[in-house]
């Protein structure tokens, strides 16, 4: 998780880095904020960007649907790390 951003009453917005391949390698990597509803247990993506292995920006995106937080995922992960459920 790169940054945590909890100013909104109810909303978790965080950061994800991805990384495909070395720790200390400059990538390739994707980076990726979602967005958490905590009383709705509802998540999204807002951003996302994918870097190539000499840490290029490739390719990115914004926006996203709501959706529910299915079990044995990222999402539930984040949910219960950042909403504080169990």
């Amino acid at each position: 998780m790169q940054t945590f951003d909890d100013a909104r009453s109810g909303s978790v917005k965080v950061w994800i880095k991805q990384a495909n391949g070395e720790r200390d390698a400059a990538g390739p990597y994707k980076a990726f904020r979602f967005e958490l509803n905590c009383g709705a247990e509802q998540i999204r993506t807002l951003a996302w960007a994918e870097y190539d292995a000499s840490g290029t920006l490739v390719r990115s995106g914004q926006g996203g649907r709501w959706g529910g937080v299915y079990p044995n995922t990222l999402g539930e992960i984040l949910e219960q790390g950042a909403c504080g459920t169990s």
